[in-house]
């Protein structure tokens, strides 16, 4: 599954590539749109942590981040410091989270720990 964020409307576009089964396929399928929640937009990072199986997004103009559920289901969200966040990944339990280079010379920080979703618990912070 490849998951890819739409930036103006916010919902997260959901396709099927054969890059770990085939190596001469190049068939890319589309499965489904999940739908931004509550109308943010501005999706601007997806990590996707398989053993968690939770997607995680920031959304850069609401400065959030969010654990979503592959079916769209919010799981917690998470205000974020700063502003124009554009990278994000995770190391551990540990989030690095990158900043456009246009708003603060594109700087990466360290969040540690952050332990994200164990469990799927719907919470908002």
């Amino acid at each position: 599954m490849f998951f890819t964020g739409l930036q103006n409307t916010g919902d997260i576009l959901v396709f099927r590539l054969p890059i770990v089964s085939s190596t001469t396929s190049t068939e890319v399928t589309y499965i489904k749109t999940i739908a931004s929640h509550n109308g943010v937009r501005d999706i601007s990072a997806l990590h996707y942590n398989a053993e968690q199986g939770v997607l995680y997004a920031t959304y850069d103009d609401a400065n959030l981040l969010r654990a979503i559920k592959p079916d769209g289901t919010v799981l917690r969200e998470w205000h974020l410091p700063g502003k124009d966040q554009e990278g994000l990944t995770f190391k551990e339990d540990a989030m690095y989270l990158s900043k456009d280079f246009g708003s603060k010379g594109g700087d990466v920080f360290y969040y540690k720990p952050f332990f994200g979703i164990d469990q799927p618990i719907v919470t908002t912070d």
